[in-house]
């Protein structure tokens, strides 16, 4: 199979304008024969109701203000894939963009994911 000169894909959310669904696990299986990263923001389904990474895709992120924090009083992100994927973000971007908390902020984190993930199943 060619290479090409694409290394990610970044599929939308799982339901767009159209209220459309894109078929996650095709295009996951097209860009794996191409050598391509699928990424998804996973953000408005929630791990409740859709699974990216079992349908082939290879990093999800979500929005921690959303469904996980819960209460709009967190910001933050969450990006889930394999170790070896993290790991290579983490080598090219941790020194260009970071990754720390602030001191207080750990305890806040926590109360708020805590408080979000147990609520998740009303929301």
């Amino acid at each position: 199979m060619p290479k090409t000169k694409y290394k990610a894909h970044l599929l939308g959310k799982s339901v767009v304008c159209s209220f459309s669904l894109q078929d996650i696990r095709t295009v996951a299986s097209l860009a794996k024969e191409k050598g391509i990263k699928t990424i998804i923001d996973n953000t408005w389904a929630t791990p409740l109701f859709q699974k990216p990474l079992a349908m082939g895709v290879d990093l999800e992120m979500h929005s921690v203000a959303k469904y996980i924090g819960g209460h709009s009083d967190l910001v933050g992100g969450v990006l889930i894939g394999k170790q070896k994927d993290i790991d290579e973000i983490f080598h090219h971007e941790y020194g260009s963009n970071g990754s720390l908390v602030a001191p207080k902020k750990p305890e806040k984190v926590f109360r708020c994911v805590w408080k979000g993930i147990n609520l998740m199943d009303y929301k």
